[in-house]
């Protein structure tokens, strides 16, 4: 080897290692390891999704403006969530709100952190220093050195009994150079030279012709170019259904952890992702009639397709009963909304709809076994005719009867078809026309029909084959202009963000009753039917009530629709302002 060559290596090894240390640099800076920024880590569990903001006080008052705000599509489990903190003159106390609904939450830590601060609260420190009001229905330390929260409504607060003032200097005292980061970032561009130099010089590539590096370097941009893709278009979307991992944040605490979690996004995030998992996934369905996720899909006979997932699906295989003392639980939550909605002169109405399931078990893989009987649902609709004058509103027995004839659900998807929510929308209006006979129902022929097959199946999205197993989808369409429009949106303060609202206005006539139906994604095919026999239809998407909603929009008749794989959801204690005892 000459010594040119070797002036190249080294010079080569050098620069590789202060190009690492660099990028460590950069690294370090962004994560905890580092003190410039003052900012509020918060580590947390929370058993749906919801949101939380942070606000200062300054002078006495909380200021609007400075709201930091997050949200969460999903149950988490240890979420790291930071809010940097703003700079300000007089700061006071520091308000955590706990999203705008119930919830369950599990509080591993607190930490405040900037300068030459780094204070963390867990366990009972957090009961000494935070203070809870408003709509927490209970907080207590668990194992010593977690909180459980407990949210009741839309202002669960918790606030700190200090003033972030006598944290100033220290939150401010930022030191410019940071010689913790230089020592790790120096550690390793040393480690990365070192490294290069060795195997540069051993391997020596000025030694073979170029056709052989050519290969190498060949093999070496095919495996790294998922990488490169990554890096310079990273991916925006998923056509899986679902949310695609998100970068996770350094932290020394989790230094173990972190591997996995980087893992697990860049399985996620990697380029050329979607043709590849296509492929592979349509390999196992068409070849081994297989899933390739079968934690969240199940493919049964005629290629149809069920959820596994039991955060979609439940107990599908009805393992698990109610036990009398739930379906008391049950019963007491439900009257209470029935009375509170009748003391204001409001009728309100339950409605079930029904699980894949439930209505075409005959699809299902032999080596799956539902256990025959009662299930759940069976359990809550004798228990509530024979103890309770709640109306519920299911229609079962009419889509077995019905589906003789014609599909009333999708193949790749989990939800009913037009056909069955339109016998879903007859059974409901049936329901409220004994309580409001001016209602009517429209007849099939009001509307004609038109087969489409759009790429939107969530199960077939699930496997990313949407564009391979598609539904055939006989959507509705009215044969003349009809009476209700969409209206211009309302903001609820109590509604969760990303809740979906809809409203609609009956232009023909606004003064027929008012309907507001808390909902699943399976009242998206009862919306096309409901709205034209109101004066006013608001649709949201939550199982949570609001007094808000009440009071501002006065509806006559309030439905909440419920899938039966989330009955569960019934034993939660209704929210603050619907409870008729303490």
């Amino acid at each position: 080897m000459s010594k040119r060559h070797k002036y190249i290596y080294v010079i080569f090894a050098v620069l590789s290692g202060a190009f690492a240390a660099f990028t460590g640099y950069v690294a370090f800076i962004q994560s905890d390891i580092s003190s410039i920024k003052p900012h509020i880590e918060l580590i947390i569990d929370a058993d749906r999704a919801s949101m939380m903001q942070v606000m200062i006080e300054e002078s006495g008052q909380y200021r609007p403006e400075e709201l930091l705000e997050t949200h969460w599509n999903d149950p988490v489990s240890y979420h790291k969530i930071i809010f940097k903190l703003p700079t300000l003159n007089d700061p006071g106390k520091l308000r955590i709100d706990f999203g705008t609904a119930r919830g369950n939450y599990i509080i591993h830590s607190i930490r405040i952190m900037g300068g030459s601060m780094n204070k963390i609260w867990k366990g009972h420190d957090i009961i000494k220093d935070f203070s809870p009001a408003k709509h927490i229905d209970s907080i207590y330390v668990i194992n010593d050195k977690k909180v459980r929260l407990v949210s009741g409504g839309p202002d669960a607060i918790l606030e700190t009994k200090f003033q972030l003032s006598s944290m100033t200097s220290a939150l401010n005292n930022a030191n410019i150079v940071q010689w913790n980061i230089i020592f790790f970032a120096g550690i390793i561009g040393l480690f990365i030279s070192v490294l290069s130099a060795y195997v540069l010089i051993k391997t020596h590539p000025f030694q073979y012709n170029r056709l052989q590096l050519a290969y190498v370097c060949t093999f070496l941009l095919l495996i790294l170019a998922p990488g490169i893709k990554m890096i310079i278009r990273p991916e925006s979307s998923t056509d899986e259904n679902r949310k695609l991992a998100a970068k996770p944040v350094f932290s020394i605490d989790q230094l173990f952890g972190y591997p996995k979690k980087f893992t697990r996004y860049f399985a996620d995030n990697m380029g050329f992702r979607a043709p590849l998992t296509t492929g592979y996934n349509y390999f196992q369905f068409k070849f081994f009639r297989s899933s390739a996720y079968p934690e969240k899909v199940i493919v049964g006979k005629n290629s149809w397709l069920y959820s596994s997932d039991h955060e979609i699906s439940g107990d599908y295989r009805n393992l698990k009963l109610f036990t009398k003392e739930q379906l008391l639980i049950i019963k007491q939550n439900l009257e209470e909304l029935h009375k509170w909605y009748a003391s204001k002169g409001i009728k309100f109405y339950l409605m079930i709809a029904p699980s894949k399931f439930r209505l075409y078990p005959e699809y299902m893989p032999r080596r799956i076994k539902i256990r025959p009987g009662q299930n759940k649902l069976d359990q809550l609709l004798d228990y509530m005719h024979n103890h309770s004058d709640v109306p519920i509103i299911t229609a079962h027995e009419e889509m077995l009867k019905a589906k003789i004839n014609a599909e009333v659900f999708y193949a790749h998807d989990t939800h009913w078809n037009f056909e069955g929510g339109y016998i879903g929308y007859q059974k409901l209006m049936k329901t409220l026309q004994a309580d409001f006979p001016q209602l009517t129902i429209l007849p099939p022929d009001h509307f004609s029909r038109r087969l489409v097959q759009p790429p939107t199946a969530d199960l077939s999205k699930m496997l990313a084959l949407q564009s391979v197993l598609l539904n055939d989808e006989w959507t509705f369409e009215f044969r003349q202009i009809p009476p209700a429009l969409p209206a211009p949106d309302v903001e609820f303060q109590s509604v969760y963000p990303f809740s979906e609202t809809k409203f609609f206005n009956h232009y023909l006539n606004p003064t027929l009753p008012r309907i507001v139906m808390y909902r699943d994604s399976f009242s998206n095919l009862l919306m096309p039917f409901l709205i034209h026999h109101f004066g006013r239809s608001i649709f949201i998407w939550t199982y949570e009530h609001s007094l808000e909603v009440t009071e501002k929009e006065k509806p006559d008749i309030v439905v909440m629709e419920i899938v039966e794989y989330r009955l569960d959801r019934l034993l939660e204690k209704n929210p603050i302002d619907f409870r008729l005892t303490p």
